[in-house]
């Protein structure tokens, strides 16, 4: 299952579609100014010039098109080959997480969801994204669409507030069944995510409390991925906060390298065992 090329070969017409004077900013500036360094906020619009208004969704096309959904999807790829080698002494097949659920926090365009769609093979699996900007989860139904996830199998929803969009049982009861679940928080719990906001933390311990509780036979997996080197001072600041809250032992905790040069971050902590 080819999930990469085809995610983007469509990014591709998506940007092949976008005005030209967009398609004419450098990338330098597209990067640096624009997305800020993949930071920026993908509700608001952007002025470049006096003649060209970069809408949000172009935005979002922008951040697939130029380095980001490409790097994202790699490090996850190289995370979850990682992690699921060797983990507490077991080794995971692909099929250990059919009809497994995969909540992604701060999905974007759905990077990490489908990463995990080409490391297991296939799309049975259940997805919930959560992001708070729509044209990124706009994307993120396109592309798993591209890949041919039933749309059954993936809830995407938009807001800050996780306990609400975490509301899934109503119309997918099915999903409580789900034998493993999956936490997973790439990049989304980086400084800028919170800025200093403990409440909101504290609410998200909370959302992700409750959801674990909803699951009565369900081994439940939290990864976590931020970039390996970052001048920020206590750059994993609200990781730490969560483990804490979680109660939990790290089983896995070191950098893992994608690409000649790269790493991530990863850890993965073993939740709750049926």
């Amino acid at each position: 299952m080819n999930v990469k090329e085809a995610c983007k070969a469509f990014i591709g017409q998506k940007y092949n579609a976008l005005e030209s004077g967009v398609k004419e900013v450098q990338p330098d500036h597209i990067i640096n100014n624009i997305l800020e360094r993949g930071s920026t906020d993908f509700t608001q619009s952007y002025a470049y010039g006096v003649r060209t208004n970069i809408h949000p969704s172009d935005k979002a096309v922008l951040y697939c098109h130029h380095y980001y959904f490409d790097m994202h999807f790699s490090s996850s790829y190289a995370v979850f080959d990682a992690c699921f080698k060797k983990v507490f002494g077991r080794c995971f097949k692909p099929t250990d997480f059919d009809q497994a659920l995969f909540v992604d926090f701060g999905c974007g365009p759905g990077t990490s969801g489908l990463a995990f769609a080409e490391w297991k093979g296939d799309a049975n699996f259940y997805y919930i994204g959560i992001d708070r900007a729509g044209p990124m989860l706009k994307m993120a139904e396109d592309l798993f669409r591209r890949i041919g996830m039933p749309e059954s199998n993936f809830f995407i929803r938009k807001g800050s507030d996780f306990l609400n969009a975490l509301n899934f049982d109503k119309t997918y009861p099915h999903w409580l069944d789900s034998p493993v679940v999956l936490l997973n928080f790439c990049f989304s719990l980086a400084p800028a995510t919170f800025k200093g906001n403990t409440s909101g933390m504290l609410r998200l311990c909370n959302s992700l409390s409750s959801l674990l509780g909803r699951f009565k036979s369900a081994e439940a997996y939290v990864v976590y991925q931020n970039p390996v080197h970052h001048s920020e001072k206590n750059f994993h600041e609200h990781w730490e906060i969560l483990k804490r809250q979680l109660l939990n032992s790290t089983l896995f905790c070191r950098p893992v390298n994608y690409g000649r040069e790269n790493s991530v971050h990863c850890e993965i902590l073993h939740v709750k065992d049926s």
